[in-house]
């Protein structure tokens, strides 16, 4: 479950962009026909709330999205710095100073 967390986190960041891109948009366009629909009842608040509501929603979702990906990029890349410090110290000496 913890092995290639990095790949897993960069793999879910990506989802969730997806996802979120997707869920975002189909909110502004669900706030927009439903705001022509209801015009005459003030449906013209809807057809302005709904696309500024449905951009914050696209904003944050990549936001979120950009700070995973490089969390699961600085895990990668830190994975990759024990590997060559340790072969350049050689496995017995890694060991020695962890105790």
């Amino acid at each position: 479950m913890f092995s290639n967390v990095e790949k897993k986190l960069q793999k879910a960041a990506k989802v969730l962009c997806v996802v979120g891109t997707i869920l975002a948009f189909a909110y502004m366009f669900i706030c927009i026909t439903a705001g022509i629909n209801l015009l005459d009842y003030g449906g013209g608040r809807l057809m302005i709330a709904g696309p500024i509501v449905g951009l914050l929603i696209f904003l944050s979702v990549m936001l979120s999205t950009w700070v995973l990906y490089g969390f699961g990029e600085i895990i990668k890349e830190l994975k990759e710095n024990n590997r060559l410090l340790r072969l350049g110290l050689g496995e017995e000496e890694c060991e020695e100073e962890e105790k």
